[in-house]
């Protein structure tokens, strides 16, 4: 696979924190548990407890095999 476009953009949290800012309310993904869906919004805001919950457990990227509860 080619990765060289990543060189070229912006870094992905930049990024990601732009597009929540500009439309927080757009459908972001939908499922069985969320049907209604959930907006950028939503997803950052459960994206940042997910990772204060790592952090909180001390787990970082090199311990990501380690985690038995998710």
């Amino acid at each position: 696979m080619d990765l060289s476009f990543i060189n070229q953009t912006e870094y992905i949290l930049d990024a990601w924190e732009k597009h929540v800012s500009d439309n927080p309310s757009a459908l972001m993904l939908t499922d069985e548990r969320h049907p209604r869906g959930l907006s950028r919004r939503q997803v950052d805001v459960l994206s940042g407890r997910i990772y204060a919950w790592l952090k909180k457990k001390n787990i970082g990227r090199e311990e990501r095999d380690s985690v038995s509860c998710l």
